[in-house]
């Protein structure tokens, strides 16, 4: 896959890579032990985090010839468990209604057919969630402070290398959508105490 664009705050295009390639230096110098799989850091569990965005993408329906620009008010809501369990919700916040979709546990498919996958290493979360299809991924970076009470995050867009084009799917409809390009603005990270599904 290779990078689109990548949102902190403000959007700012970046080279096209790999996925694989974007991932390494990402995340070689913030956290260099990813790779080794930590679990969930003390400090975090019994904690929520929730990410909130404002996503502009380039799309149209499949099949469709227009492309069109949209906004999406979304976002990314995690409780670590006491044990070290993430349980994740990904949100689209429309005016009048919303979707979601679900995940539990450290890696795999969710209620939608996407693959995610958590990764926690020193002070820093990084989350891999891909489409149904594989074709589009999101990945979140988060670091948080020395007490884990505040915390910063960044969202980097991919698609397969050589596709002009990636296949989504819309959370209200369920139906195939293409996507030409991605910008996520206004991100904002905050943490709490507690299990924010639970009430």
């Amino acid at each position: 896959m290779r990078a689109l664009v990548s949102g902190k705050a403000t959007a700012t295009p970046i080279k096209q890579l790999s996925f694989a390639a974007l991932f390494v230096i990402a995340v070689a110098v913030a956290v260099p032990s990813l790779a080794r799989g930590q679990t969930a850091p003390q400090e975090l569990r019994g904690k929520s985090i929730t990410i909130i965005w404002t996503e502009y993408r380039n799309e149209r329906r499949a099949g469709w010839t227009d492309f069109r620009d949209i906004s999406d008010a979304l976002s990314l809501r995690v409780y670590v468990s006491t044990t070290g369990r993430p349980f994740s919700r990904f949100t689209s916040m429309a005016p009048r209604a919303s979707a979601s979709t679900e995940h539990v546990g450290t890696s795999g498919r969710g209620s939608g057919g996407g693959f995610t996958q958590f990764q926690f290493a020193g002070r820093s979360l990084v989350v891999t969630g891909e489409t149904g299809s594989g074709d589009f991924a999101r990945r979140y970076m988060v670091n948080f402070n020395e007490s884990y009470n505040t915390c910063e995050a960044q969202i980097i867009f991919a698609k397969k290398p050589g596709a002009s084009v990636l296949i989504g799917r819309n959370l209200y409809t369920g139906l195939p959508q293409e996507i030409r390009s991605a910008r996520a603005t206004g991100v904002t990270c905050s943490v709490r105490d507690g299990n924010m599904f639970a009430q």
